[in-house]
C-alpha cells in the first residue's frame, strides 16, 4: 500500500495544478472579453464589475454589475450575468463554429438581479417609449387610466428587480427552446418551445421533416393582481367583489383595448377565478405536423386558434370553452373622437352593408347568426344527427359549435372524434378540424 501512496499522492497533485491552472485560464479569457465589452460599450454607458466565476458545469459568469448611461443621472445594477454552455469540455475545445458549423448542444443565459428605480430616468424613458396602453390599461380604476410609474409606486414597487433566462438545447432530433422572466413581487412568465427533426447546423434550417410539437406558455401572478384589485377599488370607492363584477362587464371595446380581443363566457368565467385567486394562466397550442402556419393568415382568429389544438388552463382547471372574437376596429373606435351622428339605414340596407363588408366565402358575424337561423333556409341544408356525419362523407355541411360559431365546407373525413372539413377561401383550400364533441347542431346539403 505504501508503494502507491506516492503516485497517488503525485496524480492528485497533477490533477490539482491542472484544474488551477485550467480555472485561471478561464479567468482570463472571461476577462478579456468582458473587458473588450465593456469598452465598446464606454461611448454610451460607464460599466463596472466586481468579479468573474466559472464552473465544472461549463457555466461562466460575470458577478456585481453596475451599468450607468452617459448623459442620464441613473444607475442598473445586476447581481450576475451567467452564460451555461455544455459543459467543461466544451470550453476545452472551443466553438468553432467555422470548422463545425454546427450549434453547440445546449446554450442558455441567465440574469439574477437585474434592477431599476421606479423614479429613475431610465425606468421614465422605457414607459415613454412603451405608451400608454403598453404598462396594462385600467379600467374602473378613478383617476387610474393604465399601469405607469405613478401606480407603481402607489402598489408599494419603488424599484423593479428582475430575473431571466433564455436558451435551448438539443436532445437527439428534438429541439427545446425556453425562457422564463421573473419580476420580483409582481409575476413570473415562462415560454417553452419544442420541435423536432432540427438540424444544429447552421444551414440545414429548412429541413422537410422539422415541426412545431407544441409552445407552452404560464403566466403566474405573484402579487401584482392582488395589489392593483386593492388600489383600483379604493380610488373607485367600491369593494373587491364590486370591481372584480366591473371588470367582467366591460364592454367589447374594453376588452378589445384591455386584451386584444373580446373574450367568449368561458373565458369571462376564468377570468372571474383568476382575479378572486390570483393564481396560473396556462397556454398550451399542439399544431399537427402538417399545419400550415403561412396559410393560417386565411382563417379567421377563432379558427385559426383552434386549429393548433390549443389547452387553456387557470388555476389548474381547464377552460373548456375558448370562444371569442377579434374586433381591432372597436379599440380604434374607443380611442377615436365620437364622430356626428349619421341617418341609421334601413334594416334591409344594414343587411347589404354587414354583406359588402364580409369577404367572399365567410359566415355572417357571429351577432347576426341567430337572426340567419331563424330564416327559411332556401339553400337545401337538412338537420342531422352529428354522430351520423360519417354518413355524409362528401357532403357540405354546417357545424355549429360554441359561441354562435358555424364551421361551413365539405365533409372530408373523420378521424379520432375529430370531423374534417375544406373549404376555399380567396382561392386557397383551407382545412378546419371540429370535435364532434364541441358540435352542437349540424346540417347537412342535400
Amino acid at each position: 500500500m505504501g508503494s502507491l501512496k506516492k503516485p497517488l499522492l503525485l496524480l492528485g497533485f497533477a490533477v490539482a495544478v491542472s484544474y488551477a491552472g485550467f480555472k485561471l485560464y478561464l479567468y482570463h479569457q472571461v476577462k478579456q472579453a468582458v473587458d473588450n465589452m465593456v469598452f465598446a460599450l464606454s461611448p454610451y454607458a460607464h460599466v463596472q464589475y466586481g468579479g468573474i466565476t466559472s464552473g465544472v458545469d461549463g457555466t461562466l459568469g460575470v458577478e456585481k454589475l453596475r451599468v450607468e448611461p452617459r448623459g442620464v443621472a441613473d444607475v442598473m445594477t445586476i447581481d450576475s450575468v451567467e452564460i451555461k454552455t455544455p459543459g467543461l469540455m466544451f470550453l476545452l475545445r472551443g466553438w468553432k463554429v467555422q470548422e463545425t458549423r454546427e450549434l453547440p448542444e445546449s446554450l442558455s443565459l441567465i440574469v439574477r438581479g437585474a434592477e431599476l428605480g421606479t423614479d429613475g430616468a431610465l425606468m421614465r424613458a422605457m414607459f415613454g417609449a412603451m405608451g400608454d396602453d403598453a404598462a396594462g390599461v385600467l379600467h374602473h380604476c378613478g383617476e387610474h387610466r393604465a399601469l405607469g410609474i405613478a401606480e407603481l409606486r402607489k402598489l408599494g414597487y419603488h424599484a423593479v428587480r428582475m430575473d431571466a433566462r433564455v436558451g435551448y438545447e438539443y436532445v437527439g432530433a428534438r429541439n427545446r427552446s425556453f425562457a422564463e422572466w421573473t419580476v420580483h413581487d409582481m409575476w413570473n412568465m415562462k415560454l417553452d418551445m419544442e420541435a423536432t427533426g432540427v438540424s444544429r447546423r447552421l444551414f440545414e434550417m429548412d429541413d422537410a421533416d422539422a415541426y412545431l410539437a407544441s409552445v407552452s406558455l404560464s403566466y403566474r401572478d405573484l402579487a401584482l393582481t392582488q395589489r392593483v384589485t386593492a388600489m383600483c377599488a379604493e380610488a373607485a370607492g367600491v369593494n373587491a367583489e364590486q370591481y372584480i363584477e366591473a371588470q367582467l362587464a366591460l364592454d367589447d371595446a374594453g376588452f378589445q383595448r384591455a386584451w386584444g380581443f373580446v373574450p367568449g363566457p368561458g373565458m369571462r368565467e376564468a377570468y372571474r377565478r383568476f382575479l378572486v385567486q390570483p393564481g396560473e394562466i396556462r397556454v398550451q397550442v399542439r399544431p399537427d405536423k402538417d399545419t400550415n402556419f403561412e396559410g393560417l393568415r386565411f382563417y379567421k382568429a377563432q379558427d385559426a386558434f383552434e386549429m393548433l389544438n390549443p389547452l387553456v388552463s387557470v388555476n389548474g382547471e381547464v377552460v373548456s370553452d375558448l370562444s371569442f372574437q377579434h374586433k381591432p376596429q372597436l379599440a380604434a373606435r374607443a380611442a377615436a373622437p365620437v364622430p356626428a351622428a349619421a341617418p341609421r339605414p334601413r334594416p334591409a340596407e344594414a343587411d347589404a352593408a354587414a354583406d359588402a363588408d364580409a369577404p367572399s366565402g365567410t359566415e355572417p358575424p357571429p351577432q347576426r347568426l341567430a337572426a340567419v337561423a331563424s330564416k327559411p333556409s332556401r339553400s337545401g341544408y337538412a338537420p342531422v344527427a352529428p354522430a351520423e356525419l360519417a354518413r355524409h362523407l362528401g357532403r357540405k355541411v354546417r357545424l355549429h359549435v360554441g359561441g354562435g360559431l358555424v364551421r361551413e365546407g365539405k365533409l372530408v373525413d373523420l378521424q379520432n372524434g375529430v370531423a374534417i372539413v375544406e373549404r376555399r377561401y380567396d382561392g386557397a383550400l383551407i382545412t378546419l378540424k371540429v370535435r364532434l364533441v364541441e358540435i352542437e347542431r349540424a346540417e347537412a346539403y342535400f
